[in-house]
C-alpha cells in the first residue's frame, strides 16, 4: 500500500507548490511587459563631452536581473533577456548602473549641468527628454548588421 501511495503524494506535493508558486508571484502589469518569452535587442551609445567622443569600454558585464552589456568597443549595449521581461529592466540606466558610471538629466560621467554645461540627449536624431528613464527598444535607425537599432547620443557642452 505504501508503494501506490507514494507517487501521488509526490505529484499532489508537486501540484500544490506550482499552486503556491502562482499564487504568490510578483503580478506584473501587463502595460510594463515588453516580452514574456526573452529578447535580445541593441543600442548604440555615443557619448561626447565638450566635443569630444568618449570610449565605451567593451566587455561590461550583466548583473543580476540587468542584462545589458558590451563585448566591444564600438558603442554597441546588448539587451539580452531570457524569459519575462519588463520596461524597468531595459531603462538605460541600468547600463549606467552596471558601467558603474552617472547619467541623468543633471549630470553624464561626472560632468554636472551649471555654467561649464549641459546634458542633452537625441534618440534616432531626435530631442529625448527621458535620459536616464529612456527605455532601449532595439528599433531605430542606426545600421547593425541586418538590424536597424537605437541609436542614442549624450552630449555635454
Amino acid at each position: 500500500m505504501l508503494k501506490t501511495f507514494t507517487p501521488w503524494v509526490v505529484v499532489l506535493a508537486l501540484i500544490g507548490f506550482g499552486i503556491y508558486k502562482i499564487t504568490t508571484a510578483p503580478t506584473v502589469p501587463q502595460d510594463k511587459i515588453v516580452s514574456r518569452d526573452g529578447l535580445h535587442w541593441h543600442a548604440h551609445l555615443t557619448i561626447k563631452i565638450n566635443g569630444k567622443e568618449e570610449a565605451i569600454p567593451g566587455e561590461i558585464e550583466s548583473v543580476a536581473e540587468m542584462n545589458l552589456h558590451t563585448h566591444e568597443t564600438n558603442g554597441i549595449i546588448h539587451a539580452e533577456f531570457a524569459g519575462l521581461v519588463t520596461k524597468d529592466q531595459l531603462h538605460l540606466k541600468n547600463f549606467f548602473s552596471i558601467w558603474g558610471k552617472d547619467f541623468s538629466k543633471d549630470s553624464i560621467l561626472g560632468h554636472k549641468t551649471g555654467d561649464e554645461g549641459t546634458v542633452k540627449m537625441f534618440v534616432n536624431g531626435e530631442p529625448n527628454y527621458d535620459f536616464e528613464n529612456y527605455i532601449i527598444t532595439g528599433q531605430g535607425t542606426y545600421e547593425y548588421g541586418p538590424d536597424k537599432i537605437d541609436d542614442i547620443e549624450i552630449i555635454y557642452e
